[in-house]
């Protein structure tokens, strides 16, 4: 993942979530769907590059569909799960990381050095296609069905408060404030910053090192990132899911 990409998303998350929240009745199967496609053709588009800089554009703009579903997709399966059944669907939801990103190293590299890298990113953004039509043959759950019943005159008053200019500032600092302060929230993204560096350095460095260092062809590089990053992906995810459960019974 590219500096760039990582900007467009971040930007564009922020987009996305004030969506989801704003528009409690829009279809979210038509954002995953559309964030899906927007993903795939843009990570196809990229082998139709005639220089570095049309390279960075269609990169970057993976970084679009890709915040279109990394922030829909958590509060839409949720819905779909009661509480206590909501790890085991995050741990496996979020195995598609680990798994997708070897897939991708290793597909990548293969077709790579068997075709062209231009090719390489046909193959392994045009299937995405598929993808997104079937998240419109998903079940769109109301909001918040399997979650524990609010009082409705709660959540008026919440309602009015965030939309009264004097106090909906002060609402939203608060909001902030519970979230930084949490420490379930707080692991999980140092967490995830974490493995999202290390993950980074090993995409972008360890094959050029293979290549130039080791005598590594092309495919054997790919291989062996695709197979470090879908182990440690999947160990990360179970075992993380094991102590989180075990955690939370003791709690």
């Amino acid at each position: 993942m590219s500096v760039f990409e990582v900007l467009v998303y971040m930007v564009a998350a922020i987009i996305f979530g004030y969506i989801n929240d704003r528009m409690p009745h829009l279809d979210r199967r038509l954002v995953l769907a559309y964030g899906v496609a927007f993903w795939s053709l843009a990570t196809a588009l990229a082998g139709l590059s005639q220089n570095l800089w049309q390279l960075i554009l269609f990169r970057s703009l993976v970084g679009v569909g890709e915040a279109a579903y990394g922030t829909i997709a958590p509060p839409f399966i949720s819905d779909f799960f009661p509480p206590h059944e909501r790890n085991i669907a995050f741990g496996v939801f979020y195995l598609a990381i680990p798994v997708g990103g070897a897939l991708g190293f290793g597909i990548g590299s293969l077709v790579g050095a068997a075709a062209s890298w231009r090719v390489a990113f046909f193959v392994c953004g045009l299937p995405g296609l598929m993808v997104a039509g079937y998240c419109l043959r998903l079940q769109d759950p109301p909001r918040g069905i399997n979650d524990v019943a609010r009082d409705p005159n709660k959540d008026q008053e919440d309602l009015l408060l965030h939309h009264s200019p004097k106090t909906a500032w002060r609402v939203h600092f608060n909001d902030l404030r519970e979230i930084v302060f949490n420490s379930h929230w707080l692991v999980s993204v140092l967490g995830s910053a974490a493995n999202n560096f290390a993950l980074g350095g090993l995409a972008d460095w360890y094959a050029s090192f293979a290549l130039r260092y080791q005598g590594s062809s092309q495919a054997e590089a790919g291989l062996v990132v695709g197979a470090i990053t879908v182990v440690a992906g999947i160990s990360g995810n179970v075992l993380g899911s094991m102590v989180y459960c075990v955690y939370s019974e003791r709690v």
